[in-house]
């Protein structure tokens, strides 16, 4: 913690704190939305699933004084301007949280280049240049992006909380269902590449480095590159350090869409399931078609979000070794005043 202390002056807690109850408004707004999809499915096919399920006094009498007509035309615009409302305050709190990151990145990448310049000589040329060029442009921005996925794994974890608790109240079998399902798929995966991101973003790193370093030397050994004939060296250390930096990156790209892509097959199977079973049990059509309904509003919403908790955790795990590299620069640098 002691680290993003530093990274923090008096503007960008204030701007953290605004974001941190911006997060706990657009739950509430999340969850009204959600709550609202299903009340009007409900509406639509079955309102007495809400008196059975609410038993507030003031929503049994709004239902029971109108017709079903008049409810679906009332809770139809009750829905559109919800969405209006729920979208526009997440795109407000999306644009908060990148100009975060924008000003973190700004101020602490300017002090880190200030605290370089004000070190000893001895301390410069015991760093490579393309390990300072690579300080200052890349890992410093890693660093202090990990707060903005800190909040974002915290804000879809709320998300699905509050879905499963709305969907826990109408169906409790799908939501029991739904929740061992990401449960089990969040371990194994994170299990799976926890190790594994770490040593293979350690190694990237050294590539990009070697990347940085063969493109700094080029003008500074011109001269003997072309004196000596070593196009093909300089060529092919290059080659290497850039394929090892774009085949992590492929690596992690693609393991990123693996949660996604096994979710969606899971909710289509439990789609597919509950449609051949009420085949088979004659079950009736208006209480399947809302069971399946709920099942593809739940699947809408949790599979992204838990594609954003999962993302999340990669990149966190992916710059970890960012950390290691500048902390001792981070820690020192605030000594220092930016000009």
């Amino acid at each position: 913690m002691e680290i993003y202390k530093r990274l923090l002056n008096k503007s960008l807690v204030i701007q953290l704190i605004v974001l941190f109850f911006g997060l706990l408004i657009s739950t509430f707004l999340e969850t009204l939305s959600f709550g609202s999809v299903i009340a009007f499915l409900a509406i639509i096919t079955e309102p007495e699933i809400i008196l059975n399920k609410i038993n507030i006094r003031f929503i049994e009498n709004l239902i029971l004084s109108y017709e079903q007509k008049q409810l679906i035309l009332i809770s139809s615009f009750f829905l559109f301007f919800m969405f209006v409302i729920r979208n526009s305050f997440l795109g407000l709190i999306n644009y908060l949280s990148r100009k975060f990151i924008y000003n973190i990145v700004t101020l602490n990448a300017k002090k880190l280049l200030n605290y370089y310049l004000h070190c000893s000589l001895k301390f410069l040329y015991s760093k490579n240049p393309e390990v300072i060029t690579r300080n200052v442009e890349q890992l410093i921005h890693s660093v202090c992006e990990r707060l903005f996925y800190f909040v974002t794994i915290l804000r879809e974890v709320l998300m699905m909380i509050v879905i499963m608790i709305v969907i826990f109240i109408f169906n409790t079998l799908i939501s029991t269902i739904a929740f061992i399902t990401l449960m089990f798929v969040s371990y194994l995966f994170i299990q799976f590449l926890k190790r594994t991101l770490k040593k293979r973003s350690l190694q990237a790193h050294k590539f990009d480095v070697a990347r940085l370093k063969t493109i700094n030397e080029l003008y500074a050994n011109l001269k003997e590159i072309k004196l000596y004939n070593l196009y093909s060296t300089v060529i092919q250390n290059f080659d290497t350090a850039i394929k090892g930096v774009e085949s992590h990156r492929v690596f992690f790209n693609t393991v990123n869409a693996l949660p996604r892509l096994f979710l969606e097959i899971i909710a289509i199977t439990g789609i597919l399931f509950l449609a051949i079973f009420s085949t088979f049990y004659e079950i009736e059509n208006q209480s399947i078609i809302a069971t399946i309904t709920i099942v593809a509003i739940c699947a809408s919403r949790l599979i992204p979000g838990f594609q954003q908790i999962s993302t999340s955790i990669n990149v966190l795990n992916n710059t970890k070794f960012a950390i290691n590299i500048i902390k001792e620069d981070i820690l020192n640098f605030h000594s220092y005043k930016s000009n």
